[in-house]
């Protein structure tokens, strides 16, 4: 149901990890606000669910196989140079830099709060290498978006978004496909105390 468009229809996004893909299924975990939470944009195989926000942080792949994160009205490509794309509130880290913003202000609340203002909530993010070949995933619990950025750009990313954040959405599960005839289940978490199915992606 996420992000909310009126441009794709339910039957055209079922929301799970396509078949073609099970043999090599190892890990997928989830990203993004709901589309009311910031109206940010996200392309896939050509179709805009919604249309990008020249503010946002733009998680991208391109089509020569290399990833960005940025900013996009910094990206400076037209969308038929991206095969998909995915907007977040500003860039944890960009240009090899944490945001300006979240070099001062700890506890920031431009990047998700609970519904009683607090800061200090579970996060995710994802980063890329400044050469655009290796991702790296972040999840902490009790993380303001200043500790995740920092913590980002200490493994190594160049660029860095936030994704999910408070306790009952983050997720990045590992999967076994014990039955060959089947498909694969999810059989754990990378932290503990994460809610899910054995069924979250794959049915």
């Amino acid at each position: 149901h996420e992000p909310a468009s009126q441009r794709v229809l339910r039957k055209d996004r079922p929301g799970i990890i396509p078949e073609a893909h099970y043999d090599v299924l190892v890990a997928a975990f989830n990203g993004g606000f709901k589309t009311t939470h910031g109206q940010y944009g996200m392309l896939i195989d050509g179709v805009e669910l919604l249309p990008p926000r020249d503010i946002a942080c733009t998680f991208a792949k391109k089509r020569d196989g290399h990833y960005t994160i940025r900013t996009f009205s910094s990206l400076g490509l037209p969308n038929d140079e991206l095969e998909y794309y995915r907007q977040t509130p500003p860039c944890l880290v960009e240009e090899g830099e944490v945001h300006q913003t979240l070099d001062d202000q700890e506890y920031a609340k431009g990047w998700g709060a609970t519904v009683s203002g607090d800061t200090v909530i579970r996060r995710s993010a994802i980063g890329v290498s400044e050469d655009g070949t290796t991702h790296y995933y972040g999840i902490g619990e009790a993380m303001t978006a200043q500790a995740l950025a920092r913590g980002m750009k200490a493994a190594g990313s160049h660029g860095a978004a936030q994704l999910d954040v408070n306790y009952s959405y983050p997720r990045f599960l590992f999967y076994e496909r014990p039955d060959p005839e089947k498909a694969p289940i999810a059989t754990s978490c990378i932290i503990p105390h994460v809610e899910f199915t054995k069924w979250h992606y794959v049915g």
